[in-house]
Parts: structure tokens; sequence; C-alpha cells
């Protein structure tokens, strides 16, 4: 009676447990018993890809072949692309078997040592590297897309886990060691220690890895280097850096500091440096009632010897005697953050506001929208064409070789029209994204003040300051323009007439 061996894949560990594999062996088997055909032996690879022959059940598969090749006559497989997805290495391993006497058969495909037989598993094994090929290509295309939006689709560094944010996008989120981390990069940026002392400080405060043991030197070092911390995404996948989705430890502002003393350009902070935490609010944007001067900050030491941070009009002190020119800059904070509440926008006029924006993009994406539905007729029509160039050829109606040039031509088409629409749709998320980011700071612009970093409570300012704000001293600050966000919301709460017809992307508002 004449034997075969049966050897099954799935390429990932999601479909060991799945109907995959289960289904591939029932196949596997009606084949050998329809044939007539003992099996021997049955080989499963569990979460492999085919993508080289390195595979453990695969090579165990190979070896018992070889051994048993006076007595086995076929290796049967569900499909050849679970045997090979690398043409080269399908042909090389199918030569090697039938140096020994043993055959490949599929239990799904009509493949044998006829010529059409030869031609048909030719045009097969050439698939199925094709279809390998446009995985590939997706995934290193869809990974640089990623990256290029901010995402973090590699292993998080120490301080942050991986998830997901609303848009299914990967990236990062700080985990239960952010804040040594944190405290680690912001002691470092002192300028007190060399970079063997922050190995050591980094055990000190509790910073180890997942075994429990402390960090190396170099890995510290890589730490203090690495952008990712300070919001800026970094990789040999784009060009240049990114911006980061992610929430960052420190700012750009003491991440580029740490570089300096990295590389020897700068040994120490001053102090004046050390406290601009302090004063967020000083510089240009704010200016004196009285002279119309820059407020600044000054930290004078009291008789206890501690200091007190304070915010003052320089010129006033030196030129006005008896006058309030100086506050607390906790004062001056909390009086600010009641600038803010006051400008909120009511709930109903961001709600308002959002959609005017989002039906405004709507008219203007309706084009984008049109396009994509001709990319997908197209991709249909070169599937469709794909299938009557491969029955050409099984038909003997076209040259094997012509055939694969037809099929090279057919896989750059998908490549660039898959591209375009990837762009079109990922242009699209972004728009929303970035008006539900903006309606998240409206709603709520003292939170996300009280949580920024200094650098960014600076433009922050900005974007709802924009000419800067005045600040009179003995009593609070004038009223001041808003950004153009914030006049845009009252401006269409004050006027209904703007909700134009509604669109795709929101739902009609009927209460309006």
């Amino acid at each position: 009676m004449r034997t075969a061996v049966i050897y099954t894949r799935v390429s990932s560990k999601e479909q060991v447990d799945g109907y995959s594999l289960e289904n591939q062996l029932k196949d596997c088997q009606a084949y050998a018993e329809g044939k007539g055909l003992l099996v021997q032996a049955v080989f499963v690879e569990e979460g492999e890809s085919a993508k080289t022959d390195q595979r453990s059940q695969f090579q165990k598969m190979i070896l018992h072949s070889i051994k048993h090749r006076r007595d086995l006559d076929v290796v049967i497989v569900w499909k050849l692309d679970r045997f090979a997805r690398n043409a080269g290495d399908h042909f090389a391993v199918r030569k090697l078997l039938a140096g020994y006497g043993v055959k490949l058969r599929s239990a799904t495909e009509q493949i044998d040592e006829t010529p059409t037989g030869k031609l048909i598993e030719g045009t097969l094994a050439i698939f199925a590297e094709f279809d390998n090929d446009i995985r590939s290509l997706r995934c290193s295309a869809g990974m640089t897309a990623s990256v290029e939006e901010g995402c973090w689709p590699f292993s998080p560094p120490t301080g942050y886990r991986a998830v997901k944010d609303p848009q299914k996008r990967a990236t990062l989120e700080p985990n239960e060691q952010a804040g040594l981390v944190k405290k680690l990069l912001l002691e470092f940026r002192t300028g007190k220690y060399t970079q063997k002392d922050a190995a050591k400080l980094a055990a000190s405060i509790g910073l180890v890895g997942r075994t429990g043991k402390p960090f190396t030197q170099q890995t510290i070092c890589n730490m203090l280097r690495n952008p990712i911390y300070a919001g800026i995404v970094r990789s040999s996948m784009v060009d240049g850096d990114v911006d980061g989705i992610h929430p960052p430890l420190i700012s750009v502002g003491d991440h580029k500091a740490i570089q300096a003393i990295l590389s020897g350009r700068k040994k120490a902070i001053t102090p004046y440096a050390k406290r601009n935490e302090h004063w967020p609010l000083r510089g240009k944007a704010l200016r004196c009632g009285d002279c119309d001067s820059s407020i600044t900050g000054s930290a004078p030491r009291g008789s206890s010897g501690a200091y007190y941070m304070r915010y003052n009009c320089p010129k006033c002190r030196k030129s006005v005697t008896g006058k309030i020119t100086s506050i607390a800059n906790d004062v001056m904070h909390e009086q600010f953050e009641a600038q803010l509440a006051a400008a909120t926008p009511t709930e109903g006029s961001l709600r308002l506001y959002r959609e005017v924006v989002l039906r405004r993009w709507n008219q203007e994406y309706r084009e984008a929208f049109e396009r994509r539905k001709a990319i997908d007729r197209e991709l249909d029509g070169i599937d469709a064409t794909a299938i009557t160039v491969t029955d050409m050829i099984v038909d003997n109606k076209l040259d094997a070789q012509m055939g694969r040039d037809k099929h090279q031509r057919l896989k750059r088409q998908r490549e660039q029209l898959e591209e375009e629409k990837r762009e079109l749709k990922n242009d699209e998320a972004n728009k929303r994204q970035i008006v539900d980011m903006a309606i998240g700071f409206m709603a709520d612009p003292v939170r996300f003040w009280r949580e920024a970093t200094v650098e960014d409570k600076q433009r922050f300012q900005k974007m709802v300051f924009p000419d800067g704000i005045t600040y009179d001293f003995g009593n609070g600050f004038r009223t001041a323009t808003l950004g153009l966000n914030f006049q845009l919301s009252a401006d269409v709460a004050g006027d209904k007439s703007k909700m134009v017809a509604t669109g795709r992307f929101e739902l009609p508002t009927k209460s309006l």
C-alpha cells in the first residue's frame, strides 16, 4: 500500500486553536483516503510563517521523508501556500523530495507530473509568493503610515505600555514606572550627574528592569537619549522626527537640555532656567497695565532662607515708589485660570461649532469619498483581470512568462491604488481627530492648562489669547482678545443659520 505524510500550517498563534488547522487536517486525510494512501505521520506547524523554509515541523517533515524514502510516496499539503510562500523555496524543496522519490500533492489543487499539472503548480507557487509580497508591502506601508501619524507600533520603552487610542491606532500610555523615569530624566537635567552616576541614580530610586535587576549604564544612556519621552517619535521608517500622539513625560526643552549635557555642550542648568516652571506666563505675551512692559518672574529669598516665587514688572518697580509691582505666582495663576474659565464656550455652542466644522469638511471631502469608491471599483477590476490571466495560462491560451509579466503589472497598479486610498482615508480620519482634540481643548481649558508642561502652557496661552494679555497689579487681568476658535464658537452659537444641511458625518439635530 502506498504511504504519505501530511503537513499543515497556520501563520499566527491566534489561529492555532481555531477552525483552520482542523479543516486542513480533515481535507488532507480525506484526500489520502480517496487516493488509497496510508498516512504515516502528521506534522502540524502552529503559528509559523511560510516566508522561509526554516520551520521546525517543516524541517522534521523533510527529515522524516528522507529517512523513510524507501516506503514513503507522497507529502500532502492542504494548499501549496501552506508549503511555501516563496517560489524559489517551493521548487528547491520539491526538487529535494523528488530526488528521493517523494511526490508533492495538494488536497485542494490539481497538481501532478503532467505538463498541465506542472504549469498549475508553478502558477500557484508564484501566486503564493505574490500574495505574500502584497501582505508584506501592506504591513510595511501601514507601519510607515502609522509612524508618520505619530503612532508607536513597536515595543514600548520603559515607562510606557502599548495601547490603542480611540481611533484604534497603536500608541503609548504611561505605566507604573513612568514617574520614576520622569524623575530620572529631570534629575539628570540638573547637570549634577555623569552617565555612570545616572545608572546608580536609577537604581537608587527603584527604577529597575522586568527581572528586578538594575539597568546597565548603556541602557540608562539610551533612555536619556530617547526622544520618545519628550513626545517625539523617531524611526528609520520616516525622515526626521514626528510629534507623537502619546503623552510626553518631559518637555522638548528638557530633552534638548539632557542631550546638551550628554554631548558635553552644557554642564549644568542655571538656577534661572531651573525655576522656569514657576513662571509659565512670563514673557512678551504678559504685559504690565501701567507701562506695557513685559512682566517677568523672580524668586526673592525670605528671612527663613526659603524662596518666594513672584511675578513682577521690573520697570515699574524701579520707577514708581509705593506702587504694587509684584504678585505671588500662585495668585497670578489662580486669576489666569479664572480668565480661562470665563472664556470657556458653553456646551451648546461647542456642539454647534463642531457640527459646522465637520459639515464644512463633509463638503470638501465628498469628492475624496467618491474617489475612494472609484478606487474600489478599479481594484475589483484588477482582481477580475488577474483571475482571467490565470485561467488563460491554465488553458494554454497565454504564455506563462507573459502571464507573470501581466501579473506583475497588475500588482504594481494595485499597490498604487491602495496607497492612494489609504492616504484619502487617513486624511479624513486626521481631520476628525483634530476637531475632537480642539473641542476637548476648548471644553476644559483650565484642566489642559494645569496638566500641560511649561513649554505647552506657553503655547496654550498664545492659542487662547493670541494678542497677549494685560495685567494690572492690584486689580487683575484686563479683558483680552480671544483666539479664533473661541470667537468662532461664540459666533456660531449666536447665529444658528450657519447650520447647513447635514451630511454623512453627523446625524441631523432635531432640536436646532
